[in-house]
């Protein structure tokens, strides 16, 4: 009835592509932050700020704060996709409403935004968990 290797072999397939980001996005700040040839180190030489080249990979002080960065970077523009998409899903009808009822910019912003915008909070965090945890 069902092939039973070729579901497997389609299992490992998705699931090896969910993993293959956070491994490109090593290789590409593998090879940006690298000590001798890396883009950060080459750049800083070449305006005469070679004492500042590190080994931003495996300098204890430096490469937590490096990696926190990189994770950042790679998490941010889900992240404004998200958001972007949220705040341009907002009803005109809701916000004309509450600037003629006397609401200013701040309100509409704080009151308004963050309300309207909730479930993207919520749903973006779950993600967030998501991927941190697996």
């Amino acid at each position: 009835m069902f092939n039973l290797s070729c579901e497997k072999d389609i299992y490992n397939k998705k699931s090896s592509l969910s993993a293959r980001p956070p491994i490109v996005i090593s290789y590409i700040f593998q090879d940006i932050l690298s000590y001798q040839y890396g883009f950060v180190n080459v750049m800083l030489r070449k305006i005469g700020l070679g004492g500042c080249a590190l080994d931003w990979m495996a300098d204890p002080q430096v490469a937590l704060y490096t990696l926190i960065g990189i994770t950042v970077w790679s998490g941010t523009g889900f992240s404004m996709s998200v958001y972007a998409s949220s705040l341009t899903s907002f009803p005109n009808e809701l916000i004309e409403a509450a600037e003629m009822d006397g609401a200013g910019k701040f309100q509409l912003i704080i009151l308004w935004g963050i309300r309207l915008m909730y479930h993207s909070f919520s749903s973006h965090s779950m993600l967030q968990k998501t991927y941190c945890i697996g």
